[in-house]
């Protein structure tokens, strides 16, 4: 899968937006916020915000190969 960087992703993501991407609901992002399982950017106290650099780094993090 390309990261997002490859994709031409620069700017910082909204909640819709990474959802979109990761294939899941806002539900869930907004969950792995407040767990604390994702990195965000807060550029005001109550906005949510992510990096595609960091994303990139937790899902490769994240990520299980199967042998």
């Amino acid at each position: 899968m390309p990261s997002l960087l490859e994709k031409g992703i620069t700017e910082l993501l909204t909640v819709g937006d990474l959802a979109n991407i990761l294939k899941c609901s806002k539900g869930t992002i907004r969950n792995w916020v407040s767990q604390g399982y994702i990195p965000v950017v807060r550029p005001a106290p109550r906005m949510v915000r992510f990096s595609p650099a960091q994303i990139n780094a937790w899902l490769l993090e994240k990520r299980t190969t199967f042998n």
